[in-house]
């Protein structure tokens, strides 16, 4: 996505970790402003992404220590990593994707088993679609904001129409067009 935008400077929001692997794997300079007010941009300085301090509290929980310790007791784990875990937890990791990328990487490969390193509930998911496949998975955190949202509360939400959300049709109309295009480049 990054790479399809061909822009010289990217604000990348909102994840540290993720900025940081995708300045990894595209090669672009990385730069997280301070959070001092009387912080300034140095013209001579190259920024191709500007990246905020903000970690997913799920995804910063994995540690290569976790990956050592599963490699231990499973030598032919294939791990794989989303890309909001640290640089570190992604570099020890034999794949690193977004959820969709992890279920194709399953879907597409035959190991012995897996190590999913995510959000526990996106883990169910990719489980779900591969009951054949040994999946292992380090779920000692679920996330608390992705568990507020229940197939209950969800139903109730759509029989009730009780949540109205209004977004100007400006708005609206900006954000279907860096939809489609994300959607287009995949």
């Amino acid at each position: 996505m990054v790479e399809s935008l061909n822009a010289n400077t990217i604000i990348f929001l909102p994840d540290e970790y993720l900025a940081k692997n995708v300045a990894r794997e595209t090669g672009k300079h990385i730069i997280f402003p301070s959070q001092n007010p009387n912080f300034k941009f140095k013209a001579d300085l190259d920024y191709q992404l500007i990246g905020w301090h903000g970690r997913c509290e799920v995804h910063e929980k994995f540690t290569v220590e976790d990956i050592q310790n599963v490699r231990a007791d499973f030598p032919d784990v294939v791990i794989l990593a989303h890309p909001e875990c640290s640089p570190e937890v992604v570099e020890a990791s034999d794949f690193s994707g977004s959820t969709s990328a992890m279920i194709k990487h399953v879907e597409q490969t035959n190991a012995p088993r897996y190590l999913l390193l995510t959000e526990c509930s996106m883990g169910d998911n990719i489980i779900a679609d591969n009951p054949d496949k040994d999946m292992l998975r380090l779920c000692s955190a679920r996330c608390p904001h992705m568990n507020q949202i229940t197939l209950e509360d969800t139903l109730a939400a759509l029989q009730k129409t009780q949540y109205v959300i209004e977004v100007p049709e400006d708005i609206r109309i900006q954000a279907l067009k860096s939809v489609e295009r994300m959607l287009e480049i995949g």
